[in-house]
């Protein structure tokens, strides 16, 4: 009761890498445990409270690694009904709460995929009319001073244009089908969006062989992997 290991098995070694003769005597929370005040509090209560309770906890190996146990831990009482001890029994859950996280941030990343290409398409809506104005207006107005103002505009709207699509191609994912891709051009569009997306402070450089070399890959899995890199 006084928090303190006098029984220690084989299961307990694989999970924490303490040996029996290690681990006996010593305080449990301090030898095991990552947890909050708070959860621990709530353990004592409901064992004082209901006799038992249940959980995940979060704990540490002997060589300072993250375990993640689902823990039962139930009030033993001696014969006079009296709490003598707890009997915590720990199954190892590290690997698939791992799993989990995983497999919630690729939804994660599927439900920001299919939002950023709705944004996409209304930013795209809302490009196309000043792209197709510039170019009425031009043929109206023969000031240079118009024309300079045009000229800037339409830049602006081409390059937001082009962020569009390349929002696009990440947010589709597109086939996973190989096709001979022209690494040079695939560096050159990898480059822009980094120069256009990636903080100011942040430079972007391009050593590359005008006469290109050509692959056979999913153009958008190469796309992120430079991405990932670039990040």
């Amino acid at each position: 009761l006084e928090n303190r290991i006098t029984f220690w098995n084989q299961g307990a070694e694989r999970i924490y890498g303490w040996s029996k003769a290690e681990a006996l005597g010593r305080e449990a929370a301090t030898l095991l445990l990552r947890e909050e005040p708070s959860k621990l509090e709530e353990l004592r209560r409901s064992l004082t409270e209901r006799g038992e309770w249940a959980g995940e906890m979060e704990g540490v190996t002997k060589d300072g690694r993250t375990v993640i146990t689902q823990t039962r831990c139930t009030l033993i009482l001696d014969d006079n009904r009296r709490p003598k001890s707890k009997l915590i029994l720990n199954t190892d859950i590290t690997e698939r709460k791992q799993m989990e996280e995983q497999f919630l941030r690729a939804q994660r990343l599927e439900s920001l995929g299919t939002m950023v290409s709705g944004i996409a398409h209304d930013l795209n809506n809302a490009l196309a009319p000043i792209v197709i104005g510039v170019d009425l207006l031009r043929e109206q107005s023969s000031s240079d001073s118009s024309q300079g103002v045009l000229d800037m505009i339409g830049t602006s709207a081409k390059r937001g244009s082009d962020m569009v699509k390349q929002m696009l191609t990440f947010a589709r994912g597109g086939s996973s089908q190989k096709v001979r891709v022209d690494v040079v051009q695939l560096i050159r569009e990898m480059s822009k969006i980094i120069t256009d997306t990636f903080p100011k402070s942040v430079r972007c450089r391009t050593d590359l062989d005008s006469a290109g070399n050509s692959i056979i890959g999913v153009p958008t899995q190469l796309h992120q992997v430079l991405m990932n890199l670039s990040v």
